[in-house]
This record gives structure tokens, sequence and C-alpha cells, in this order.
């Protein structure tokens, strides 16, 4: 079967089922590998859902005739209801490259990472179905996209078809999408974008124009875009530019302090968790690594505690080369690399303790452009994932942003022990 999605063992018994009514499904969720009770694990049916209690029990009423399962650092397990009085679920953390919005339409690149995945203890690839500008790189069947200039190229030509072939694989897919970030939606309806004091589209410097966060019709467009991505068949949906600006001249329309900013991205992120509720698929987000260690929001509305308890996985973006000033304890980020990992790593379990996410962050692999310009190859890759590893990371998400990795495969077949592959025909 493959690299990963639902390894799971079922113990399989009958469930009293009452007549011209509902079911009673009542049952228990165990680690497969430890036999553990899988406490909070979210057992969904046709209508709603319950969460395990600490013995890793539930019970509820439903006629649905399967149920889901999901967990934090498990894989996700889809049930028939007779068999749901025992469910073991695999534990499973995601090791993963990023495939950029045009490396998924170029078969050669795609051929080149598929190869450095199959070779290698990679189980996973983060797909842009929304990039950085806005563009869906998938045939939207949404009025907006097309309206603004958002399906002007489409380098996914058949995306249930792609996430087919992964799953054939054993690949797990993870559809990213740039939240508000967006030009095309900007340009296209520039009543939803941020704009500088003077009334002109404000630009970052990428040269990338931003919507507002606290606009409804942007937040249910991004949301009507992961509910898209949930139905074409990714395994998990990533929301990243999760946040505002870091441009302390906009005043964002209204939305200048910290209290406004938080409230805006903890509800977007609230929202988008209870929308994408009866898929019942982990949501993740990405986040600054400096989010991990300031108390405040850091000017973008990133503030650990608001964000942590509404997803599966966090994931900081820690990356030696963003930390300008590096972390406590450690001033140096290109001397050790790794110690800004598991520093960072080790202050985020702290402060999400209790929350039921956990951490898999993102990690560098493209040319240092902060301090001494130098390539990140196998052993700064090592040095990294070796280090969230050690610092307990549910998995850990490689990014280049053109994917051009330049790393041999055993870089990763050397880390510690093969994550499992997906059985044959799991969902």
């Amino acid at each position: 079967m493959g690299k990963i999605h639902l390894a799971l063992l079922l113990l399989v018994s009958s469930l009293p089922v009452l007549a011209f009514g509902d079911s009673v499904l009542t049952g228990r969720v165990l680690d497969a590998r430890s036999g553990v009770a899988v406490s909070g694990a979210v057992i969904a049916v046709q209508g709603g859902s319950v969460r395990t209690d600490a013995q890793g029990r539930f019970s509820l009423r439903s006629r649905s005739l399967a149920l889901s399962v999901k967990a934090p650092g498990y894989l996700r397990a889809e049930v028939e209801a007779r068999d749901a009085q025992l469910v073991m679920l695999q534990p499973f953390e995601a090791r993963a490259l990023y495939l950029s919005f045009w490396a998924a339409g170029s078969e050669r690149m795609r051929k080149r990472i598929l190869e450095l995945v199959e070779a290698s203890s990679l189980n996973a690839l983060v797909i842009d179905a929304k990039g950085d500008d806005g563009q869906l790189s998938y045939r939207s069947s949404l009025a907006m996209p097309t309206e603004m200039g958002a399906q002007d190229i489409i380098p996914i030509k058949d995306l249930p078809a792609l996430l087919q072939s992964l799953r054939q694989r054993g690949i797990y897919s993870i559809a990213r999408i740039v939240v508000f970030r967006d030009s095309a939606m900007s340009r296209a309806r520039p009543e939803l974008a941020l704009k500088t004091p003077d009334g002109a589209l404000w630009h970052d410097r990428g040269g990338m124009s931003w919507t507002s966060p606290l606009s409804p019709e942007v937040r249910n467009y991004n949301i009507a875009v992961a509910l898209e991505a949930a139905q074409a068949g990714f395994d998990e949906i990533h929301f990243d530019y999760m946040r505002f600006p870091a441009a302390a001249e906009l005043g964002y329309g209204g939305a200048a302090n910290e209290q406004t900013r938080v409230g805006a991205i903890r509800s977007f992120i609230r929202q988008a968790a209870q929308r994408l509720a009866p898929y019942n698929i982990p949501v993740s987000v990405a986040i600054f690594g400096y989010a991990l260690w300031e108390m405040d929001d850091i000017q973008v509305g990133q503030r650990l505690e608001a964000i942590a308890g509404w997803v599966d996985y966090v994931c900081p973006m820690l990356y030696p080369s963003s930390f300008e000033f590096g972390v406590p304890g450690m001033g140096t980020p290109m001397r050790h690399p790794e110690l800004i990992v598991s520093l960072s790593l080790e202050q985020g379990h702290r402060r999400m303790e209790g929350s039921g996410a956990r951490l898999r962050p993102w990690l560098q692999a493209f040319r240092d452009y902060a301090f001494d310009r130098r390539n990140f190859g196998d052993r700064e890759v090592w040095d990294q994932t070796n280090a969230a590893d050690s610092a307990g990371s549910s998995g850990w998400m490689i990014w280049h942003p053109s994917s051009r990795y330049a790393l041999s495969p055993e870089v990763f077949g050397e880390l510690g022990e093969v994550p499992p592959r997906r059985p044959a025909g799991a969902p």
C-alpha cells in the first residue's frame, strides 16, 4: 500500500441498533502502536461529531452507516459503524516537501520530486491549491476565481487524478491555501484590498497586494477554496499567510490594535475549522517562527494561544535565515541552525500544552538571504530535521520557494524509523 494515510487496525464487533431509529454508537479509540487511549479524537458522522474522553471512549446516536476518526499525530480512519467499537489509530508524522504552483504543472519537476520521495523516508507533499498571488492551481467550480482572473493559468489539469495517483503511491497530500495575500482578488475587487493612506493598493516587498482579513467576503471565499480542496481529496488543509501583513503604516481599516487583529485571525480559523468539520480532515496553519517566542501578536494577528485551539497542527516557519535577532540563548542562527529549531519547538511545546494541537515546523532548504548566503544542502537540512525529531515535533515540512531541492535521498533515509505507508485502498 503506500507511504501513508490510514494504516489502521480495526477490531470488529456489533453495535446495538434501535428499530426505526438511530444507531447507538459507542466505542473506544486507541493508539495502534502502544495501545494507549487517544483522548480528544474527533468522531464524525453525518450531522455531527463528538470527541473521545480521557479513556478514549465515545458515544453518540446516528443513522450513519460510517464514521471517520481523526486525531493530531495519527492517520485519519474511516470506519463502518458496525466496526466502530474499538478503533486502533496508526501514528503518523508527515515528512513533506513543498510542491509549488509552477512545479505542480511541470511533469519534469513533479517526476524528480516524486523520485526523491519514493527513494527516501519522505511521505507527504504540500501542494499549492491557491498560490502566493491568488491564482488557483486547479480548475475551480466557483464563479469568483474566473471573474477575478485567478484561473488564467491552471497548472494542475486534473486535480482528483493527481491526488488519486499520490494516494496510490502512498503519499499524503496537503493543500496549501494562501489566504490574505491575494493579488488577483485585490486587483479585481479593490474594495476588499488593503490600501496605503492615500488610497492606492498596498504592495509588500514581493510586489504582492493583500486582501483585508476583516472582510467577511474575503474569508468566505478562502473557506470555499478550502472546501473544494477537501472535496477533491486532499488529506489535509494548510492555511498560509493567515495574518495581516507586517506593515505598521496601513492601520488595517480599524484593526490597528492587537485585540482586533488577533480577533480577526482567530475568527477566520474558527470559522474555517467549523465549515471543514464535515470532512473531518486535519487542518493546519503556518505562523511566523517568532510567534512561538513573543507573547503578543507580533503586529500581524498571530498569537499562538488564540490559534492552537482550532487546528490540528501549528506549523511555525523555523527558517534560520528569518531569525534576524536570533533567539534567547542563541544569537547567531547560521552558526547552529539546528538550535533555532530545537529551542523554538521547546518554547512552542510549553505554550501549547493542553491545546490538543501539535507542532510541525516548516524547515529551510533555500539559500540563506540574511547572514552568510550559504546554500542549504544535505547537512543543513539534516541538522534541522534531526533537531525537529529530537524536540518531539509531529513531523516537518521542507520549503524551497521554487521546489528545486538539491538534496539526496540519503539525508531523509537516515532519519530514524521510516514512517508508515498508506494501506492499499485506504481513503
